[in-house]
């Protein structure tokens, strides 16, 4: 009698349909789009926090070095948006070359959708205070540094 019950369990069991089929590989279809849009959505976030990075990078390197000259802080007030060497070779439009090739360079032209600037302005109290703004990934990043500089 046990072995009259395995032939017919054996008779049911044949494998998969196709329906069956179907719908395994809809579920590993889902299942990967899902890991390649994690994937996908990890690396732009990464590209970013590492744009953000440099961008705060640059901005403190900018006011360290203004920091230095303070005594000349109302010739730092530059576009950084359009990096074209200018017959002026001062110091400052040599740096302002610099900072923006150097930027452009990093994390590429700054184009319509970025703002680069530097701003120079004076403070409630009178001391001079340098604003350094820069954007990249198309205005999605952006630092905004302020420092006051003591007379």
């Amino acid at each position: 009698m046990f072995q009259l019950i395995s032939k017919r369990s054996a008779k049911k069991e044949k494998g998969f349909s196709l329906v069956e089929s179907m719908v395994a590989s809809a579920i590993i279809g889902i299942g990967f789009t899902g890991v390649f849009t994690l994937t996908a959505v990890s690396e732009s976030f990464t590209q970013r926090t590492i744009a953000k990075q440099k961008l705060q990078m640059f901005a403190n390197q900018i006011l360290d070095v203004i920091a230095t000259d303070t005594a000349n802080i109302a010739s730092y007030g530059f576009n950084l948006e359009t990096c074209t060497a200018a017959a002026d070779t001062s110091v400052y439009e040599t740096r302002r070359f610099e900072w923006c090739t150097r930027l452009s360079d990093e994390l590429g032209a700054a184009g319509t959708t970025n703002n680069r600037t530097i701003t120079v302005t004076t403070s409630t109290d009178g001391r001079p205070a340098v604003h350094v703004l820069l954007e990249s990934h198309a205005g999605a990043v952006q630092i905004v540094m302020r420092r006051t500089y003591d007379d």
